[in-house]
């Protein structure tokens, strides 16, 4: 897992064209067969297929626009021709080999110009040292040297980002987003329109187990 990958892409876009990375997967001539699911390859998948997290900051940054509202040391902010905004953040690396960030914040007030909404529908995508991450996975199953479909599937499910959602105001047309980011943590954040649909003869008070969820 490397994800100091983030802020030289995030800074580079509007250089190149595209970008690619060497390899898409642990399975090439130079090195030969892989002896452990994780040995230290450095393609995007394992042998197996699995996804490592730098994997997922590339799907991230093909989920963004071309039209840059602000850029950072630690966050990307761009807007979709629908309107969408998708934010991009992630902890900061020491390329020193410092201790990494715990608990960054990272707080934006990000400009949506939404007409006739007065909120946003938040879709946060995560992932860190703990979360969206088959390799703390492995290494907690005991780093089996031939996983077992059973844990093959456990280590898929794993590999997938956390994801979480909420609902935003819009105030002023802007959302203010404060981001709590764990250790190495890339997070993805899109924000669209909410046009309220709700029946007039809906009853929020007849329906049990309804909470709100902290973006945080």
């Amino acid at each position: 897992m490397f994800l100091g990958h983030a802020p030289v892409l995030a800074s580079g876009g509007e250089l190149v064209d595209s970008f690619s990375y060497w390899t898409f997967s642990d399975m090439f001539e130079e090195v030969g067969i892989p002896t452990a699911l994780f040995h230290g390859g450095f393609g995007l998948l394992t042998h197996r297929q699995l996804k490592k997290p730098t994997y997922h900051l590339y799907a991230f940054l093909a989920r963004m626009a071309d039209q840059v509202l602000a850029r950072g040391e630690d966050h990307l902010v761009t807007r979709n021709p629908d309107g969408r905004i998708t934010v991009l953040a992630w902890a900061p690396v020491d390329v020193t080999g410092g201790d990494p960030a715990d608990g960054h914040t990272v707080r934006l007030s990000v400009p949506v110009h939404m007409r006739l909404s007065t909120s946003v529908f938040a879709l946060r995508s995560s992932v860190s040292e703990g979360q969206g991450n088959a390799w703390s996975a492995w290494c907690a199953m005991g780093r089996p040297a031939s996983p077992s479909p059973r844990q093959l599937d456990a280590l898929r499910d794993a590999a997938e980002p956390v994801r979480r959602h909420g609902r935003l105001p819009v105030r002023g047309g802007r959302v203010e987003l404060d981001l709590v980011l764990d250790r190495h943590e890339v997070t993805l954040v899109e924000l669209t329109p909410v046009q309220d649909e709700t029946p007039p003869w809906w009853d929020d008070d007849r329906l049990l187990g309804l909470s709100t969820v902290d973006l945080a």
